[in-house]
């Protein structure tokens, strides 16, 4: 079967230099281990739905992740059985693949709900990151909407 295009293990042949630049700061400023200790939520891995997640993630790195992986859990709303260490540890790898070209565009989805509402989960999840590391969360953003045509929010 032929890899489809947006796979990260095809390379990022033909982003723009900006983009290109946002990868290989995400590559630089998120580490690829420790794998987080858990990756379904307390409990969740008795549902059939953390099963899947702890399947697709569980002693992967955050590069290893692909589009196609993204697309079942986030298309099947898989995102809630994960644990909030594992979503900081893996939001890398989602940013990653859709600056590559998620063409289904669930990962822009999960990341507006993660990202725009101003409640007690997001404001956690940040709190796991440092301000360089904030910054390139960012400008991915910024640059994933650029890219679907979307207005550059503040």
């Amino acid at each position: 079967m032929a890899k489809r295009k947006c796979d990260p293990r095809l390379g990022e042949v033909g982003l723009s230099p900006e983009v290109r630049t946002c990868i290989d700061s995400l590559v630089e400023l998120f580490p690829m281990t420790p794998y987080p200790e858990r990756i379904t939520v307390k409990g969740g891995e008795i549902w059939d739905e953390g099963q899947i997640v702890n399947a697709a993630l569980v002693n992967r790195s955050w590069l290893e992740v692909t589009s196609d992986v993204w697309d079942e859990l986030l298309c099947g709303l898989l995102l809630c059985f994960m644990d909030e260490d594992a979503i900081a540890y893996f939001l890398p790898g989602m940013l990653r693949v859709a600056l590559i070209g998620n063409p289904s565009g669930w990962i822009s989805a999960t990341l507006d709900l993660l990202m725009m509402h101003d409640d007690e989960r997001r404001r956690n999840l940040l709190g796991h990151f440092n301000p360089a590391q904030l910054a390139c969360i960012v400008e991915a953003r910024r640059l994933i909407r650029l890219a679907e045509g979307q207005p550059d929010e503040e």
